[in-house]
């Protein structure tokens, strides 16, 4: 439904009000997405919403005024603003953060908050050091959505479109994990020495548009949790790039050429 309202905090007021909605909800962790979409949870319910912006002049509150749901990257390129805080008080479920995953996904309005969704609940699911949509571009992945550290100097990063695992992911439709990353032959060791960090572990799952060709991936960086990614962690998130390749096609993105 369209509100208007001075802020989005308003909108999701009388949004509630006019669902019918009781009361609104005491305590919610939000996070802001770079194209001004709020995703919000109720911590105590576990209820998900979205609130966007369909006017160019509408206010947003402060981002220091909300908890975050999802650990997405500001809109500065600061490293340091980059890195990731695990150690959240109300840790959500796997089960919750994707179920608002995929209810955003479908929401989401255009590419950017699609696949910014994807990355920012992986991180969250997997307590992943960092992660990245990579998109197909001619020959290339290109990354197109970085969360992490080293966001800043991924962002404008090209690899060759079979390069590396995510190269890999792509070109064979596959989801994988890889627990040791140097012993693996297919690892693109060039975007370490890109950014001078030392990747250990990857977990990759491939987007997969029409008729069956991948058109990117999403892939994460280094979990902190000391038993590596697992099995159930790359089930949840072929689970979200598959909502993300759905959500793609339905706004026109279904092939590589049109990413």
């Amino acid at each position: 439904m369209d509100v208007e309202a001075a802020n989005w905090l308003i909108a999701m007021g009388e949004g509630f009000e006019r669902l019918g909605v009781n009361s609104s909800p005491d305590r919610i962790a939000c996070e802001r997405l770079p194209n001004g979409t709020f995703l919000v949870r109720d911590v105590r319910s576990g209820e998900g919403f979205s609130v966007q912006p369909v006017d160019a002049e509408v206010e947003a509150l402060p981002d220091e005024s909300s908890e975050e749901l999802f650990s997405a990257p500001p809109d500065e390129d600061d490293d340091e603003a980059q890195k990731l805080d695990f150690e959240t008080e109300d840790a959500a479920p796997a089960s919750q953060v994707v179920h608002v995953a995929v209810d955003s996904i479908n929401r989401a309005m255009d590419v950017e908050a699609t696949i910014g969704i994807a990355v920012s609940a992986g991180v969250r699911l997997t307590r992943a050091l960092g992660g990245s949509a990579l998109l197909r571009d001619g020959d290339s992945l290109r990354f197109r959505y970085v969360v992490g550290e080293h966001a800043a100097r991924l962002r404008t990063m090209r690899i060759p479109a079979t390069a590396g695992v995510a190269g890999y992911s792509v070109g064979h439709g596959t989801a994988l994990i890889v627990q040791n990353a140097y012993a693996d032959p297919r690892f693109y060791r060039n975007v370490d020495r890109h950014t001078g960090h030392r990747t250990r572990t990857l977990l990759c799952v491939p987007i997969t548009g029409t008729p069956g060709r991948s058109i990117g991936c999403i892939e994460m960086v280094d979990t902190h949790d000391p038993q590596g990614f697992t099995d159930e962690q790359l089930g949840e998130m072929v689970f979200i790039a598959t909502a993300v390749a759905n959500r793609l096609s339905a706004l026109g993105v279904s092939s590589p050429r049109q990413t």
